[in-house]
């Protein structure tokens, strides 16, 4: 046993004083350790209070320490002596209860001729080996001292345990029983080795039980009988030493559950073993809880034989069997309806309930395959698993309709339903059940024919009307966290949200939802006694390959880095601390208020873009990044809405030599798993979720140690385009920039060969006519089939044309509404594109008009099938790893998006580049010509260009056949850019007689003298700030051109325009 200290031991009687009966209810403080709960706790009996235990036996308690749980077996048995050589601790025992006989001895002393029914030993039994037993001989002496029919019981940790290879410090070490250490303090037994020593004791009759999360306090027990069928594992919070997590255990679990060998990576065993098979207990699976309150200690349990269990809650206390009883009366008024069979309970003289065992599996366990079959790539698609979902919880949740009644506001609204869940109301008639379990799950529903479901656990009911959005709303947020939270794959497609918009669920009053939800577990005594308790995960440092060396100790080198955890820096809130709040808005307001009313430190004042407009916001004084404070210590919390660019401000507030800062890491948005990063984001998110809320019903953050920003993740280009993988080829989200149509050698008559799809404004026109009531251009759509029609010898009558713009409308409408309700309808119907080696981009020989309407809808990718060699070629991987090099030794932020698949996951100052600039130029030119000549021929023209956009015009006009010159110079960066779409620079022309300029760019006057004025320019292009005067004017007449205004937008914090000056 751990050493008792004599402070600990002071509390500890002090505590069995407050104790009923020897046993602790209450709440401890945040001054207790872990070792005064463990030697006072009630929950301590969760390890065995479902045992069928004989009342008339004897028992026999080994013990070492202060004996949590004798007065609950000397309430199960009719006498208990306890062995422990240590007068001490057997005087607080003896504080406890007195009808226990005391031996002040140790096993190897312990003589007697008396023999009991049962022998208990927990604690001792990992010290065996200072007492210079063996497991063998320990098992066989203690086997000497039973009955005939006598079970001996003993609790132990498993040296194979999950949380031993998943970062648990057992004896202050990492992976010390792992490695079998004989130096250690305390040594444990995996399941192999106690098997083999009970067969060489000749031992036949046992049985392994397996608490968890382990048996200190364990929630639930499992058995081999139930580990086929009940998931084992749960969520829960480490208790005791803070550690680290190298993976998700839950996970973990249930795949050992799935090969049938979790039972060995059990955290602890509770193993029984009889002279007597028969007198081994039938339980085969038990379920506590932790709160405090009396009224809620009730174990449920799963006994009997195969294909023939039951279930039944037992009370452990009076006022539990008084709250069965009243929730038992209340179970006789539950109605079944149309759909729902609700359980029907016997009761006991003893007060307990019993009650059919249903088997078969739960709603949650048939989603949660569903699920996994998605996380195990047996689904190839997430349209897949979301079918599988909306079908489920779709049934479900029209069987709750037409089941239920509509009511009036006031009738559902009472004093009973305002008691549970407050006075917030929707004031609207709702469906309602007129009676319903409050604390409904996917676990305790089980679906049967004909949309037929049974309920079980209907603890607590409720006799009052009860909105069936609420409870809907429940189950799919009680399922989502449950199978969902923390995993970061699932996450990414599935969400409450989602699936309540798939049902059709009205989401607009989640918030009230919530309301009512944290209402009716505001219960004090529905709160966890072991919350003072719960410990802290880290994610080591040394969890990625390239900190190997960084953090590990190579083997047989002198070298002693094991220090590792003191490479992090943290800081934490307290009373005392600093801050300054980044963005002086209504959200730093809200910022200032919550940190002030939970006494968090001092609100120093704001840091805000506008500080030469305000000086002062919310009372407190602006300033920027330079001008602020920089004391050592100061806490800076970033309020500002757009949580994409708290990253870059938070780059900057380094710069300034800020480390403290709080703010939403990129890492997170992006779903990576990054411990460090999630440590702040909880902290943000924690803060920023209090914004309007009433504080007094929420507790402020728990002071958890938060991770100094010093530095930032390393650039990681990866390919983001890739939907999924079939034999030779991929489906993938290409840029739309590069894709054309068909090859001009297949057909070179064809006019509308190796057009970029931008070019398709006969459909984009069409498109925006029919659909959003733009200008009739139908003209140019009939003269793009006119070549169809010609050469099938169709007649081009108005009762065609007519026809034509008609069937247009019924696929527009058949696309529109699989984009909106089936958008993998595109996926799984992608075209296949053809690589162009001679352009570096792809052809579509079909699929035009889905095409057309991704050029319509603005999208910047689209997906199409390609085969795995030529999409490698595009890719340039080798010219990608330079990149992303680059990238990594330079610090630079992207102007715009750069139109390849390993650069979607980067964010720029100009996100919607494409559609304001390149996009619209290209249809701007293609609606001209075809105005014009009827076709499109871009060859006859060229480009002067002054830009800075990494080159993404350049390239677009490259591969559109224009001539194009760079006229301000390249960068190093752009020119990789061009290396890896291979456009070779020294091939482009001198000569153009159009021109773009971007005139919001830093000096762009100086680029102004490298243009070739020699030119005659009939289109000049001008990207401009609005309002301002064109710079361009000073070295051309304007007067001669004509300008058209093409579009407007925002960029860089200015409103912008796109002209066009055409020649006169």
């Amino acid at each position: 046993m751990k050493l008792i200290s004599s402070n600990q031991l002071d509390r500890i009687k002090k505590i069995i004083d407050e104790s009923i009966d020897g046993t602790y209810y209450g709440e401890y403080s945040t001054q207790d350790d872990y070792q005064i709960a463990y030697q006072t706790s009630k929950l301590r009996e969760n390890l065995i209070n479902w045992y069928d235990f004989d009342s008339n036996a004897e028992m026999l308690v080994i013990e070492n320490g202060c004996g949590a749980l004798i007065p609950f077996f000397s309430k199960k048995v009719l006498k208990v002596d306890v062995l422990q050589n240590n007068s001490s601790l057997n005087k607080i025992i003896s504080m406890r209860c007195n009808n226990i006989n005391l031996i002040d001895r140790c096993l190897e002393e312990f003589d007697t001729e008396k023999r009991y029914k049962y022998i208990f030993v927990d604690d001792d039994f990992e010290y065996i080996h200072q007492y210079g037993f063996t497991l063998e001989n320990y098992i066989q002496r203690l086997m000497s001292l039973l009955t005939s029919d006598g079970i001996l019981l003993v609790a132990t940790g498993n040296r194979l345990a999950l949380r031993n290879l998943n970062g648990w410090f057992e004896n202050k070490k990492l992976f010390s029983q792992i490695k079998n250490d004989i130096e250690d303090e305390c040594i444990f037994y995996t399941k192999a080795e106690f098997e083999s020593v009970l067969e060489k004791l000749d031992i036949n009759n046992y049985k392994f039980y397996y608490p968890f999360p382990y048996k200190d306090f364990p929630r639930t027990v499992f058995t081999d009988g139930s580990n086929n069928f009940m998931d084992f594992g749960h969520h829960y919070n480490s208790i005791g030493d803070n550690r680290y997590k190298f993976f998700d255990e839950r996970r973990m679990y249930n795949e050992l559950q799935d090969k049938n060998i979790v039972d060995a990576f059990s955290n602890a065993f509770l193993i029984e073993i009889g002279k007597d098979k028969a007198q081994l207990c039938k339980t085969i699976f038990a379920k506590n809880q932790y709160y405090i309150g009396k009224q809620y200690k009730v174990v449920t349990k799963i006994y009997g034989t195969e294909n023939d269990y039951y279930a039944k809650k037992i009370p452990l206390t009076n006022e539990a069997r008084n709250h069965l009883y009243e929730f038992y009366k209340d179970s006789l008024k539950m109605k079944n309806t149309k759909h729902f069979n609700y359980i029907k309970y016997d009761l006991e003289k003893d007060g307990s309930l019993h009650m059919p065992f249903i088997k078969g599996n739960s709603l949650s366990k048939i989603l949660a395959n569903n699920l996994n079959s998605y996380l195990h790539n047996i689904y190839n698609s997430k349209s897949m698993l979301l079918n599988e979902l909306k079908k489920e919880f779709s049934n479900l949740y029209s069987a709750m309709k037409e089941d239920a009644i509509l009511c009036n506001p006031s009738k559902i609204f009472n004093d009973e339903f305002k008691q549970y869940y407050g006075n917030e109301i929707i004031d609207k008639q709702l469906l309602c059940f007129e009676t319903s379990t409050l604390d409904l799950h996917l676990d305790h529903i089980y679906k049967r024919v004909n949309n037929v479901y049974d309920v079980i656990d209907l603890d607590p009911v409720a006799l009052f009307y009860v909105p069936i959005d609420y409870l809907m709303w429940s189950v799919i947020e009680s399922w989502i966290y449950t199978y969902v939270k923390n995993n970061k794959t699932a996450e990414k497609v599935i969400s409450t949200d989602i699936i309540c918009n798939m049902i059709g669920l009205d989401i607009s009053n989640i918030g009230i939802f919530n309301t009512w939800k944290r209402n009716h577990f505001l219960d004090n005594d529905g709160k966890s006694q072991l919350v003072p308790f719960y410990s802290k995960e880290y994610l080591p440092k040394f969890i990625n390959y390239s900190s190997l060396g960084e953090n590990g100790i190579e083997k047989n080198s002198n070298d002693r880095r094991s220090d590792f955890g003191k490479k992090y820096s943290y800081f934490e809130m307290t009373s005392n601390s600093n801050f300054i709040i980044y963005g002086a808005s209504a959200i730093g307001g809200a910022v200032k208020t919550i940190l002030n009313y939970y006494n968090y430190g001092h609100i120093l004042g704001f840091i805000d873009k506008r500080y030469n407009e305000i000086s002062t916001a919310h009372g407190l004084p602006v300033w920027s990044i330079k001008d602020a404070p920089k004391e050592e210590g100061i806490i800076v919390y970033i309020g500002i809405k757009n949580v994409f660019d708290q990253e870059e401000i938070a780059k900057q507030l380094v710069d300034y030599g800020y480390t403290n800062i709080i703010f939403m890491p990129k890492a997170i948005i992006r779903g990576d798993d990054n411990e460090q990063m999630k440590k702040i984001s909880d902290v943000y998110n924690f803060i920023i979720d209090l914004k309007g809320k009433d504080l007094s019903k929420f507790s402020f953050y728990d002071k958890e140690l938060i991770p100094k920003t010093t530095e930032f993740e390393k650039i990681e280009l990866k390919d983001s385009a890739i939907i999924s993988n079939q034999d030779n080829k991929y489906i993938v989200n290409m840029p739309i920039q590069y894709l054309f149509t068909a090859q001009q050698h297949i057909n070179p008559t064809y006019p509308w060969a190796e057009q970029s799809i931008i070019s398709l404004v006969p459909h984009t026109l069409l498109y925006n006519y029919l659909w959003n009531g733009g200008k009739d251009n139908t003209n140019l759509y009939v003269n793009f089939c006119a070549y169809g029609a010609r050469g099938s010898g169709v007649k081009m009558t108005e009762g065609w044309k007519k026809n034509l713009v008609e069937n247009r409308l019924t696929v527009l409408s058949s696309m529109k509404r699989s984009l909106e309700e089936d958008a993998d309808f595109f996926i799984r119907n992608a075209p296949e594109a053809l690589y162009n080696e001679e352009y570096n981009y792809f052809n579509l020989n079909g699929g035009r008009h889905r095409a057309a309407l991704f050029v319509f809808e603005n999208y910047y990718k689209m997906p199409v099938m390609i085969d795995k060699d030529s999409y490698n070629k595009f890719i340039n991987k080798e010219v990608v790893k330079e990149i992303e090099q680059y990238l990594n030794n330079n610090d630079i932020k992207l102007e715009n998006p750069v139109s390849h698949p390993y650069f979607y996951d980067l964010d720029s100052k100009r996100p919607q580049y494409y559609q304001i600039v390149i996009k619209k130029i290209i249809e701007y030119l293609s609606k001209e010509s075809l105005e014009k000549y009827d076709y499109i021929d871009f060859k006859k023209h060229s480009f002067g260009i002054i830009s800075h956009d990494h080159g993404e015009l350049k390239r677009m006009l490259n591969v559109c056949h224009f001539g194009v010159k760079q006229i301000n110079e390249i960068t190093d960066f752009d020119m990789l850019l061009d290396k890896l779409f291979k456009i070779q620079n020294h091939k482009l022309i001198n000569n153009y007689d159009y021109l773009f300029i971007d005139e919001t760019i830093n000096d762009v006057a100086s680029s102004y003298e490298k243009i070739d004025y020699s030119n005659e320019f009939k289109k000049v292009f001008i990207l401009k700030v609005h309002n301002q005067d064109m710079i361009i004017s000073k070295y051309i007449d304007i007067t001669k051109y004509k300008e058209n205004i093409i579009t407007s937008s925002f960029f860089n914090e200015a409103h912008v325009d796109i002209l066009c000056l055409e020649k006169e």
